[in-house]
């Protein structure tokens, strides 16, 4: 028996495929949030596909949810850091780097 599980793990195993939909499809999830509802019903479809039944969503109160609709970050060329960093980098670079030196700090 062991074998035989051992087998179908190494030989059809699906875990990257679903790791993968999981990850990189449905992608980011915080609860609440309308990714959180569609990774949850591809879930419920695939189990349901696979022959499984009584799948459902098991409610629970969590309160608001949340998800992000915008984000922008601005680079403040009067910061100190600002002046230490190579100036042949794009300006994206550069603001990706004042970000991450200020966040740093």
């Amino acid at each position: 028996m062991l074998g035989r599980i051992r087998d179908e793990g190494m030989q059809r195993s699906q875990v990257m495929d679903i790791i993968s939909w999981l990850a990189d499809v449905k992608g980011p999830r915080l609860t609440g949030s309308p990714g959180f509802k569609a990774a949850g019903d591809w879930t419920i479809e695939t189990l349901k596909k696979w022959g499984m039944s009584n799948v459902h969503y098991e409610p629970w109160s969590f309160g608001r949810g949340w998800s992000l609709e915008r984000f922008s970050a601005h680079d403040r060329a009067d910061h100190p850091a600002a002046h230490r960093l190579p100036q042949r980098r794009g300006r994206r670079a550069l603001a990706a780097s004042s970000a991450a030196r200020w966040c740093r700090s």
